[in-house]
């Protein structure tokens, strides 16, 4: 297996972040939009973004599930409302699965927190059942630990056994340290390759109470957002945190999915991780890829909110709510 970076030296990368969980939770999931110019620039006051343009088409990715939290396969164009800053949207295609490579970041938190839990060695196993699953020709996968800092095993590797290796070898590590979630992140969103077609997705195993990161919660959002990744959280939560501090933990870790446009999942036990991994194999195949026509934008500084209703009965949307004009 190829070492990318020592595996407790700083470093940048690329990743996807993961947390354990037993439900679905968040009201939104992932969304992300695109867009590539159709036709010129019209001048209007203030120029237009050319990324913005009103004649030009952007892509929203959206998983619908039903009450059972499975997925739904057969949406229509004509099921859903779109809506940006409460305009009415023309919805032109709703194609189901429109983009299947993934650059998949896998992020375990190795944070003091975590010394002596005796689910660690499940969760490598249980993950390297999930890679060989869900894998597909033309995916990529980073594999890295993050306390303090962010430690890479391997980075957008396109080979499954790699990858495998990479979490296998992440049994040797002794957790400590501080947690600096939101500088992972965005050392991940920012990292990732523009001129990709892959959706960028990121499961990350964590408590989420992050004590050392330089970054805000906010300014974590921000980045995934900019970057386009969707933040898949599993949570793992201590048996010795206090209620208040529960609620905290599993707060932030929603937000991170639902406003980045993924899911949290709150994985409890063995069988609990092993479920949550089976569901998330079946929600990335199953997101539907809208196209439409955005309002033109007039700055990249601030988010540009959309939402998404629908007609069907007892479904629910995950989406992300806003993104930022490229």
């Amino acid at each position: 297996m190829r070492i990318e970076y020592s595996l407790w030296m700083r470093a940048p990368i690329i990743l996807v972040t993961l947390v354990l969980g037993t439900g679905v939770s968040g009201n939104a999931g992932r969304a992300h939009v695109s867009a590539g110019a159709r036709g010129p620039q019209k001048p209007s006051g203030e120029p237009l973004l050319p990324s913005m343009q009103a004649d030009q088409s952007a892509e929203l990715e959206v998983l619908v599930v039903d009450p059972n939290h499975k997925p739904v396969a057969d949406m229509k164009p004509e099921d859903f409302r779109l809506t940006q800053e409460n305009q009415d949207l023309k919805i032109d295609s709703a194609r189901l699965n429109a983009s299947p490579r993934l650059n998949l970041a896998i992020l375990f938190d190795f944070s003091g927190s975590r010394h002596g839990d005796p689910n660690l060695q499940q969760e490598f196993a249980e993950t390297d059942d999930f890679l060989r699953r869900i894998w597909q020709a033309g995916d990529e996968a980073t594999v890295a630990a993050f306390n303090d800092d962010l430690h890479t095993v391997i980075s957008r590797t396109q080979n499954l056994d790699a990858a495998v290796q990479a979490v296998d070898s992440l049994s040797r590590l002794g957790p400590r340290g501080g947690t600096a979630l939101y500088d992972t992140i965005c050392s991940v969103a920012t990292d990732r390759n523009p001129a990709s077609d892959l959706r960028n997705v990121a499961l990350i195993f964590s408590d989420f109470d992050d004590d050392s990161s330089h970054k805000t919660a906010e300014q974590g959002i921000e980045c995934a957002l900019r970057g386009k990744v969707s933040i898949y959280s599993f949570v793992i939560l201590q048996k010795s945190l206090g209620g208040s501090e529960r609620r905290h933990d599993l707060k932030i870790a929603s937000d991170l999915s639902e406003k980045s446009g993924g899911v949290t999942f709150n994985a409890g036990s063995t069988v609990d991780f092993v479920e949550s991994l089976s569901q998330l194999s079946q929600f990335l195949d199953y997101t539907y890829e809208i196209t439409f026509t955005p309002r033109p934008a007039k700055s990249s500084r601030e988010p540009v909110r959309v939402d998404l209703e629908t007609t069907r009965p007892g479904v629910k949307l995950y989406f992300a709510r806003s993104y930022y004009p490229q």
